[in-house]
């Protein structure tokens, strides 16, 4: 069991940055913080971090902790896309991270729970959205490698969508110490570019929608 000695919601000025969004600075402001840990946060790409406007190319994240075995962290790592402002994720890897015990919280995200989340539909008012080649947001080549959450739960919830499919997916040794209440759901990923091997619980994407 690990913990975190040092908590955004006990600090004024970390929380104020953690509701501003600001992941990144967080991480090096907070005192007795080591060179790359998330707690009671989580790891966000998207519409924090530009996406809308430019994207996000060539991240390397390793060697991370992400939350603490209290449960101070309502999800792990979340990919979205604003569907009016659209812009590319390209060549992520994640390796070798250790995530806590992801839990709701009725401070942060009451109804979260989730290790992964990734959408490309962000957007409540434009329902079952379809896209053209020149307004859909682009995603390939997203890694994720030795990765060992406490628990979740629930591991995650990936999708692309018709006419957009995510590209270059990957998943290698992505263990539950713990086994979440609810598996994977995953749809519209391109299955000639996608793989998942040593995954616990086993991760299965479809083409089209998530099956149940």
């Amino acid at each position: 069991m690990f913990k975190h000695p040092y908590l955004p919601h006990q600090n004024p000025v970390a929380k104020l940055l953690h509701r501003l969004g600001y992941l990144w600075v967080l991480v090096r402001l907070l005192p007795n913080t080591p060179p790359c840990a998330f707690p009671n946060t989580h790891g966000e790409f998207g519409e924090r971090c530009g996406v809308a406007f430019s994207g996000v190319y060539d991240v390397v994240m390793e060697d991370c902790e992400i939350g603490d075995d209290l449960g101070s962290s309502p999800w792990a790592i979340k990919y979205k896309s604003h569907q009016s402002y659209v812009g590319t994720l390209r060549n992520h890897t994640y390796r070798r991270l250790r995530i806590g015990r992801i839990a709701s919280n009725t401070y942060q995200q009451p109804h979260a729970g989730y290790f992964m989340s990734i959408e490309l539909k962000y957007h409540p008012l434009i329902p079952n959205r379809t896209c053209t080649q020149w307004d859909c947001p682009q995603f390939d080549g997203v890694h994720f490698e030795d990765i060992v959450i406490t628990s979740a739960e629930r591991a995650g919830d990936i999708n692309g969508f018709a006419g957009d499919l995510l590209n270059g997916l990957t998943f290698k040794n992505v263990t539950f110490k713990e086994k979440p209440k609810l598996g994977w759901s995953c749809g519209y990923v391109n299955p000639d570019t996608f793989s998942a091997v040593q995954v616990d619980p086993p991760l299965s994407c479809a083409s089209g929608p998530a099956q149940p």
